[in-house]
């Protein structure tokens, strides 16, 4: 009789974990289906992205700057030097 009960119940509490799928070609997190849910996606959306866009802009001038500023027609007679300690 636990064996039963235990199935159906399952079969029961299961159907909230089908709460949304995702489809095809979709960007981004599914519709939340909780509150905590709601919030992570919130968080994710409105602080994340902005700050992940900001880094990587950053990154992408720092490296423009760097092919600018030490290409070779800039610098056509190098250094010799080294930084590097022999051990």
């Amino acid at each position: 009789m636990k064996k039963i009960l235990l199935i159906i119940s399952s079969f029961f509490i299961s159907i909230a974990a089908l709460a949304d799928q995702p489809k095809e070609w979709q960007l981004g997190f599914q519709n939340p289906a909780s509150g905590g849910m709601r919030d992570i996606v919130n968080f994710h959306n409105n602080l994340l992205l902005p700050i992940i866009i900001v880094i990587t802009v950053f990154v992408l001038f720092l490296m423009l700057y760097a092919c600018v500023r030490f290409r070779a027609s800039a610098n056509p007679n190098p250094s010799k030097r080294t930084h590097n300690v022999t051990v």
